[in-house]
């Protein structure tokens, strides 16, 4: 008996030491939902002891208690539950993400004694996970969305869902020096009216530091290493401000009772483009871990910026050049692999086609004098073997109706649809040509008379000095 209860109190010892050294937070729990046991982490994890939890209700300490009586219900019927998710509360406020695992012990009689439950923390791995989901979105909506108005309302709702903040916005800079917010959710609107306003050539504030990286020493305790702006109490370091370090603040976020705030720059390479503003009205909602992630996502709002601004400006130069090839008198066209993809209202209109759905698509040969087609053919081989372009050529084309035009050619290669092209601008030169005719029958018909005068004066001569001669002699 001696030696049994020994063993036992071995084996209790050894199992008391390994629930202590656990990491994770073990507790068993009555049939009625009362702790009865506990470990050193399941201390750590609430912040209270020992004593004031045993006897207590086992679902007072999460953030929803009645989802931990739902699942304490299951294992008493199923027998056991895994990988169940929820969030333990600390008496400071602080929480953390669990997956909890429990399942039923009975005695050496098969009678059910409680439920022992271990908690895995998984509050980094959230973490990661939201932030990858975070990063994954704003990926996708750089991919998705087609215009950059379109893709900031996106981001801000992005942001506000992943943060938790109330206000967010996303503050673009003009040519004219202000820092208006290109999208924004939150702010009421009285706010972001005021807020348009902020221009940087007369006004100072964060969002201006931040944005000409020009920080203040009153700042220094709000700036992170990489030059965002960051406070979790505005009102308590407003507090600690003297009356002229006050001057360097507008007090705008402050008198709209904004007491977490964070400015984040915006950057595309070595130059900042604007800033990602997050406000509310409760303390402690921009943790130095959600600005310092956000930096780093700045960086891929920062590229979409700057791809969706150089696609305007593309779609506005190839509107202008659109709007020139159409005021074109000349006829331009464009070919690729020897069909023609391509021709302005001048083309089909020398060509005699109805519109330019009657050209596109036929072989750019077609339109050629069956004289000129070899020729042109290995011209257009050089240009796109040599890749430089060619001169203008007289050429002679032949119309719809098969009339032939007498024209003059230039082409230059370029790239359409990317793949090899050809841009083909002609001119209509009949007329020129018929005055070129006419001034060399004029010139024809003046070297006839020149030489008919010519023989004229000569035979006057003739006759006046054989009538001179004769009636001398």
């Amino acid at each position: 008996r001696v030696r049994a209860e020994e063993a036992f109190r071995s084996a209790s010892l050894y199992a008391r030491g390994l629930l202590e050294a656990a990491l994770d937070p073990f507790v068993t729990i009555s049939p009625e939902g009362k702790i009865t046991d506990i470990n050193r982490a399941t201390e750590l994890v609430t912040g209270l002891s020992r004593e004031d939890l045993i006897g207590s209700d086992f679902s007072d300490y999460f953030t929803q208690p009645q989802k931990a009586k739902e699942v304490y219900k299951k294992v008493l019927t199923a027998g056991m539950v895994k990988d169940y998710s929820l969030t333990i509360r600390h008496v400071s406020g602080h929480t953390t993400d669990v997956l909890y695992n429990a399942t039923l012990y009975k005695n050496e009689a098969g009678q059910m004694q409680g439920v022992l439950a271990a908690a895995r923390d998984v509050t980094e791995h959230n973490i990661m996970e939201s932030r990858n989901r975070f990063t994954n979105v704003l990926l996708e909506l750089f991919a998705q969305k087609t215009s950059r108005k379109e893709y900031l309302d996106s981001v801000v709702r992005a942001i506000r869902e992943w943060s938790g903040c109330q206000c967010v916005g996303i503050r673009i800079t003009n040519q004219d020096g202000f820092i208006p917010y290109e999208s924004h959710i939150g702010f009421s609107d009285e706010f972001v009216k005021t807020e348009n306003k902020l221009s940087m050539k007369t006004d100072t504030c964060i969002c201006i530091r931040a944005i000409t990286q020009s920080p203040e020493q009153q700042d220094a305790p709000l700036l992170t290493p990489k030059g965002s702006f960051h406070s979790n109490n505005t009102f308590k370091f407003m507090d600690s401000l003297t009356e002229e370090g006050k001057k360097q603040y507008r007090d705008v976020c402050i008198r709209y009772g904004f007491a977490s705030l964070a400015v984040v720059p915006i950057c595309y390479r070595d130059k900042v483009l604007g800033v990602i503003h997050l406000a509310d009205k409760k303390e402690n909602q921009t943790s130095p871990e959600t600005v310092d992630f956000l930096e780093n996502m700045a960086m891929l709002i920062g590229e979409a910026v700057h791809r969706f601004d150089i696609e305007t400006e593309f779609r506005q130069s190839e509107e202008r050049y659109r709007q020139l090839v159409e005021l074109s008198p000349e006829g331009i066209g464009v070919e690729k692999d020897d069909k023609i993809v391509f021709v302005n209202t001048a083309a089909a209109r020398l060509l005699g086609a109805k519109g330019r759905n009657e050209l596109i698509g036929k072989h750019i040969l077609d339109f050629v004098h069956p004289d000129y087609r070899k020729r042109t053919h290995r011209q257009l081989e050089y240009m796109r073997r040599k890749g430089e372009p060619l001169p203008l050529r007289e050429n002679i084309f032949i119309r719809v109706d098969g009339t032939p035009v007498d024209v003059e050619v230039a082409a230059t290669p370029l790239v359409y649809e990317n793949k090899p092209a050809a841009q083909i601008v002609f001119r209509d030169i009949t007329e020129r040509k018929l005055a070129q005719e006419r001034i060399i029958a004029d010139q024809k018909q003046l070297r006839l008379l020149t030489a008919e005068l010519l023989l004229t004066e000569e035979r006057e001569r003739h006759e006046i000095a054989t009538a001179l001669h004769d009636s001398l002699g």
